[in-house]
Formats: C-alpha cells, sequence, structure tokens
C-alpha cells in the first residue's frame, strides 16, 4: 500500500484546524511570534524534525498561556496530537486527545468540539467510519451554534464522511451548512463538491451535471481557491459520459484527495455503471482487505506502544515500591525509636501494647501491599500471555505462507489467512477492553433518552443466543412486568452490559439452564437478573470480581475488564450492578435501572 496518498488526505483534512488557528493571530502578533508561528506550520508539514516541532509547539503553547488566550492554545495542543497521528502514532494521538478533554472539563471550556472533530479524523483515515461518526457527532452536539466556522467545520467533515456510503444522510448534514457557507468561499466550494459526489454516488447524472456547473462557475468566480475537489469531479464526469476506462485511469493516477477507502467506493460505483460485475466484487473485496490493513497497522501500531508504556511503568513501579520499602523502613525505625523513648518515660506495660497494635497495622499494610503486587503481576503476565499466543500464531502462519517454493492447496491457505484474521481480531479485542476502561473513566456516551419495551428486547436478546449453546443447556426468559412496559434508557447500554453477562454464564455453564429474569419490585426500579447452574463464584471472592483485571480464574482466557465496564455502564445509566450472594447453585448478577 502506498502511504503518500494517505498522508496527503490526513494533511489536507487537518488543514482546517491549522487555518483556523493561523488566520486569527497576525492582526495582534509581534513580527517575532508571527515569524515563529509559521516556522512552526512548516514543521507540521515536515518529515523527521520532530524533536524541532515539539519544542516550537511547546514554546507557542507557553505564549499563549502566559497570555491567558486559553482557545489558542487549545487549537495547538490539538495540532500536536494530529501531528503525532500523522507521524508517530494513533495510540499517543489518542491519550492525548483523552486527556486534553479532561483538562477542557476542568476549566469548563466549552469548545470540546475540536477535539472530537480530530478523533473523527483520526479513525476515518484508518478506515473505521463507523468510529469516526461517533465523534463527528459529538463535535456537533457540542459545536456552539454562534461559531459558523466550527458549525461550518463539523457539518462538512460529516457529510464527507458520508457523501459515497450514505448519500441520503449525507445531504442532510450537507445543506445544514449550506446557508453560512455563503460567507466562506473555502466551505462553500467543499459544500458544492460534496453536492456533486452525493449525486455521483446515487447515480443521478442530471443532479451531477448541475451540480458539476454550479462548482465550475464558483471556481471560476473565485479563481485564489485551491483546486480542493476538481480532480474527482472530472473523474465523475468520464463515468457518467461513458468513459469509463479513463475514468478508472485518471482515479489510478489521482492523488486520491477522498482517502483510500473512499476511492474504493468510486472505483466500485464506476465499475457497476461499466456493468463489469466482477471487476466490482474484486473491487469490493479490495475495499475490505484496505480497511482491514488499516485497522490492523492502527492495531500493531498501538500494542507496540501500549508494550512500551508498560514497561516504562514497570520500571516507575519498581522504583516506586524501592523508595516505598526504604520509607517502611525508615518508619518502621522511627517507630521503634519513639517506642524506646516511651519505654523509658512511660509505663513499660502500656508501651508493649502500643508496639503491638503498630505491627499489627504493619503487618495488615504489608498484606495489601502483597495483594497489590500480585495483581500487579497477575495483570502483566496475564496481558503477555494474551497478546503473546495471536501473535505468534500470526508469526508462525505468515512464515508457513511466504516461505518461497512453499506450495499449499487453496483450502489450506485459505485456512492459515482465516487464522490470521482471527487472531489479529483477538488482539484488537485486548486493546479495544483497556480502552474501554479509559474512555468510560472520562466520558458518558449513555443518555438515557431512548424507549425500551423490555418484555421484547430481553427476550429476543437471550433466544439469539440459541446457537452458542450446548444441548445440555436451556435458556428461559421469564418476567413479572406487564408485556408492553416501557423503560427509558440507554439501548446500547444495556445491551452492552447484558451481553456480556450472557457470554459470562454461556463461558462458564455446563449443563443446566440460563434464565434471564425482569420484576419491578417497586414504583421507581426496574431489576433484570441472569441466573445460571454454572461453576460459581467462591464467596470469598464476590467483592474482588468487579475490580479491574481480576480474574476468579487467572488460567481462563480474558482480561478481567468485562464485569468493570459492565458496572461502570450500569452505573451511568443510572443503575448498579451487583451479584446475589443468597444465589449458590452456580451464579446470579442483579441489574437495577432507575424508572422515571
Amino acid at each position: 500500500m502506498n502511504p503518500k496518498p494517505h498522508r496527503a488526505y490526513s494533511i489536507l483534512l487537518c488543514f482546517i484546524i491549522a487555518l483556523s488557528c493561523a488566520l486569527p493571530y497576525p492582526a495582534r502578533a509581534i513580527d517575532d511570534f508571527d515569524k515563529t508561528y509559521r516556522e512552526y506550520l512548516n514543521l507540521y508539514a515536515s518529515q523527521g524534525k520532530d524533536e524541532q516541532f515539539y519544542a516550537l509547539s511547546q514554546q507557542i503553547k507557553q505564549h499563549y498561556l502566559d497570555r491567558g488566550e486559553m482557545s489558542d492554545y487549545y487549537r495547538i495542543e490539538v495540532n500536536e496530537a494530529m501531528y503525532d497521528s500523522e507521524h508517530h502514532s494513533h495510540y499517543q494521538a489518542i491519550r492525548k486527545m483523552v486527556e486534553l478533554l479532561n483538562k477542557m472539563k476542568e476549566n469548563n471550556y466549552s469548545g470540546m468540539n475540536l477535539v472530537y472533530v480530530a478523533l473523527g479524523n483520526i479513525f476515518e483515515s484508518s478506515g473505521n467510519q463507523n468510529v469516526a461518526k461517533h465523534y463527528y457527532e459529538e463535535a456537533i452536539a457540542h459545536t456552539n451554534d454562534h461559531d459558523d466556522r466550527l458549525a461550518m467545520d463539523a457539518y462538512s467533515r460529516m457529510a464527507n464522511l458520508l457523501k459515497l456510503s450514505n448519500p441520503k444522510e449525507a445531504r442532510l448534514w450537507n445543506e445544514k451548512y449550506v446557508f453560512l457557507s455563503n460567507k466562506s468561499p473555502e466551505y462553500h466550494q467543499v459544500y458544492l463538491y460534496i453536492n456533486a459526489v452525493i449525486a455521483f454516488a446515487e447515480g443521478n447524472k442530471a443532479d451531477f451535471l448541475k451540480a458539476k456547473a454550479e462548482y465550475d462557475k464558483f471556481h471560476q468566480a473565485n479563481s485564489s481557491l485551491s483546486n480542493y475537489g476538481m480532480q474527482t469531479i472530472n473523474i465523475m464526469s468520464q463515468a457518467f459520459a461513458g468513459n469509463y476506462a479513463q475514468a478508472l485511469a485518471q482515479l489510478n493516477k489521482a492523488n486520491n484527495e477522498i482517502g483510500l477507502v473512499m476511492d474504493h467506493d468510486m472505483r466500485i460505483i464506476i465499475l457497476e455503471m461499466q456493468g463489469n460485475l466482477q471487476a466490482a466484487l474484486q473491487a469490493s473485496k479490495a475495499r475490505s482487505q484496505c480497511i482491514d490493513s488499516l485497522n490492523a497497522s492502527l492495531q500493531m501500531h498501538n500494542i507496540r506502544e501500549i508494550a512500551t508504556e508498560t514497561q516504562l511503568a514497570k520500571t516507575k513501579a519498581e522504583a516506586a515500591s524501592e523508595h516505598m520499602r526504604m520509607l517502611t523502613i525508615v518508619l518502621v525505625l522511627a517507630i521503634l525509636l519513639i517506642g524506646l523513648l516511651f519505654f523509658y518515660n512511660y509505663r513499660r506495660q502500656k508501651d508493649r501494647q502500643s508496639l503491638k497494635k503498630k505491627n499489627e497495622q504493619l503487618v495488615h499494610a504489608l498484606s495489601m501491599a502483597e495483594e497489590s503486587d500480585k495483581m500487579k503481576s497477575e495483570f502483566v503476565r496475564s496481558v503477555s500471555h494474551e497478546i503473546r499466543t495471536p501473535l505468534n500464531a500470526i508469526t508462525g502462519f505468515t512464515d508457513i505462507i511466504t516461505t518461497p517454493g512453499m506450495e499449499l492447496p487453496e483450502e489450506e491457505r485459505q485456512d492459515f489467512i482465516n487464522r490470521i484474521n482471527d487472531n489479529v481480531k483477538a488482539i484488537t479485542k485486548i486493546v479495544d477492553d483497556m480502552l474501554k476502561i479509559s474512555e468510560q473513566s472520562s466520558t458518558d456516551y449513555y443518555p438515557r433518552t431512548g424507549s425500551i419495551q423490555l418484555n421484547q428486547f430481553l427476550s429476543q436478546l437471550i433466544y439469539s443466543y440459541r446457537d452458542k449453546v450446548n444441548s445440555k443447556i436451556e435458556l428461559r426468559y421469564t418476567t413479572r412486568i406487564m408485556n408492553r412496559f416501557t423503560l427509558q434508557s440507554n439501548q446500547n447500554g444495556l445491551k452492552q452490559v447484558l451481553e456480556h453477562l450472557i457470554e459470562n454464564a454461556i463461558k462458564f455453564t455446563q449443563a443446566g439452564s440460563i434464565e434471564l429474569n425482569c420484576q419491578q419490585p417497586d414504583p421507581l426500579t426496574i431489576s433484570i437478573s441472569l441466573t445460571d447452574t454454572g461453576k460459581g463464584i467462591p464467596e470469598d471472592q464476590r467483592e474482588k470480581i468487579f475490580e479491574q483485571f481480576y480474574k476468579v480464574d487467572s488460567f481462563e482466557q480474558g482480561m478481567g475488564l468485562g464485569l468493570t465496564v459492565s458496572k461502570k455502564i450500569a452505573q451511568k445509566l443510572g443503575g448498579d450492578l451487583t451479584i446475589d450472594p443468597d444465589y449458590t447453585d452456580g451464579a446470579r448478577f442483579v441489574l437495577t435501572l432507575p424508572v422515571e
């Protein structure tokens, strides 16, 4: 895969952010700072000058902090994170922007849409349109209607994301900023370009020709504008004119201003217009492989950085442990010295009792420290095992497939490829589980605004697992609420919690039953319980199972994060997730939710 088009596309999307913080400044800046800022923008688009870029970025941020110009300060923070994504790592960029969101919330700063737009850009460039759309929606939700430029930025990015995959929805977003764009030639050019692409995606030649004419007329009247979108519109014109081979040839030579994934989407549309369905099918497969490759690249970068940070954290923990040990020794010596002083000044018996009490406290503290160290070691061991196993499988199968002269039957070769994909997905899930904990602690994605018909929703959910259990397990749904009872909550969050509980029950139950039950113990509460006849949870470990990374059986597959995430979601839904201590024939988890 050629990285240059991808990089050019990312820089193009980042340009509006850099421009938005560069344009307002010169009117109030002194000449020296203006020169510094221009050098900073040049470094942003350069390669191999990381040290100079970060040093200059820190200098500019400090300048804005000294002047109390927090809006410009936050913009530089966002640009720095985008530089990380473009030149180094998505993981580091995502982490920086999560920290920036927390900082903005602490300072009651309302411009968080800048961060959400940047997050959308990162995931869009990696081919993950669903996550990109989510962050663009967050950007729109946090955009102040009085800030025309930020509103246009958010709406145009959403429309640009969906213009080929969902043209109908893209048109709705594009029309939201048409009146505002009349004041800004740059954004109006983007609006006209997206209109043309939408008409192309819908196969509407008349609308396309009309949109193209408006684009050409506007571009001629504003000759100072860049040629953004012109190349793509010319390709679409060739396709509508029936010059399919020429359109595809231009697409192959294009600078890829629409991005790698959308390049595949346009290729598929042109091939379908040509009637070459076989080639369109091959292009569709190439699109899927492109997305898989982008996601795999993102995940591997993340895994390498997580490993580096884990090693760094381990080193710091060891240093902190040594420091604590020395402090403990000093504390013990101080206590002994004080004990000796008391021994000579007060009654011997009272001093002995006090020393005994102190020793008991130290033993308890040592026990807690040993337990904490055990959990840390168990977590590191678990992460290493969970990631190393699929990585070894990927390496082994890849070596076999790529060995020169190795001839394999197609069926066996496809089986190796499927196993490689399964192991990549396993690593991806591990990273996703760890990122969920960070995301749940900093943001709330579960507004309770949806209406859920509980009996229908719960029965469909439990019986959707029929094919995933063996014949010795009976799935049941029981209820004590009215058939048409409706709950105001967040269906996505509720589904995440219950799916994890059901999958856990299936994992630890060999025979018997798994029952999902719903009842209303009082007018203000709904109680949903999941009961299984599995191996259960030892009584002495029931208080620990909701802790991060804790597993009852350390040899079981998983990171020990599922119940932690589920409990956090339940609390964000206004309720709680607990275990029933009175049930002893397996395990019973109880989810309580408020009735509004």
